[in-house]
């Protein structure tokens, strides 16, 4: 297990809307459980979108969701979160998922998410 901060990367066409998920446990390179340090969202010009980052969960009954942000950018570039202080955890089988509307954007971007293994 590697406690090494890591990141997983990807560029994103903004003209549709995109999701971006990170699987704990299931995603290649990731054996364990993580810990959420942070997400970043960068667009090549300034846009007006939503970009929400959502914790969805395997229950032993039923998958559930939260909220975990939500940023609404107003001719911006750049979003950013970070936990603070409560912790963000993934077991096996949870998923960070990352979305970026598109009413009227347009170009690329880019989602960075960086994470570590935990206990």
């Amino acid at each position: 297990m590697s406690r090494e901060i890591q990141t997983k990367f990807l560029t994103v066409d903004l003209a549709t809307p995109v999701e971006f998920d990170l699987v704990a446990g299931e995603d290649k390179g990731i054996e364990n459980n993580i810990e959420i340090l942070a997400v970043y969202f960068k667009a090549v010009s300034n846009i007006t979108e939503t970009i929400t980052v959502s914790r969805i969960g395997n229950g032993s009954t039923a998958v559930f969701t939260y909220l975990l942000n939500s940023d609404s950018l107003t001719t911006a570039q750049i979003a950013v979160y970070t936990p603070g202080e409560g912790k963000i955890f993934l077991k096996r089988g949870d998923t960070l998922r990352v979305a970026v509307t598109s009413a009227t954007a347009t170009g690329n971007g880019s989602i960075e998410i960086q994470y570590r293994e935990s206990v």
